[in-house]
């Protein structure tokens, strides 16, 4: 999934080791959230609600993200899957996690 092409992409970029927690929670509360569809400013809102102040790249489409998780799902009946972190990443803990069931999505 690349960044910029995948609706899963993260919309948080840290730029400090110190914000990169955050930026996982905040990420993981997206993902697992209502299906928003959310412009920076609610990303931004988000990502203070969970601590995280640094900076947002992108904004959130939570319809769109359920779209992609489904075909993943779908591609793992095919096979297994890899997910691959980019560097300084910190949503592929989360993406496993809803994928192997672990998390449940709101609104599903």
């Amino acid at each position: 999934m690349d960044a910029g092409y995948s609706p899963l992409a993260n919309p948080y970029d840290p730029k400090y080791e110190c914000e990169r927690a955050a930026a996982a929670v905040a990420y993981g509360e997206l993902l697992a959230g209502p299906p928003v569809v959310g412009s920076m400013k609610v990303v931004k809102e988000v990502g203070e609600a969970a601590g995280y102040c640094g900076r947002v790249v992108g904004e959130w489409n939570g319809m769109l993200v359920r779209l992609e998780v489904g075909r993943l799902r779908r591609a793992m009946r095919e096979g297994p899957l890899r997910v691959d972190e980019s560097a300084g990443g910190g949503n592929a803990d989360a993406i496993v996690r809803i994928l192997n069931g672990e998390w449940k999505m709101e609104g599903w």
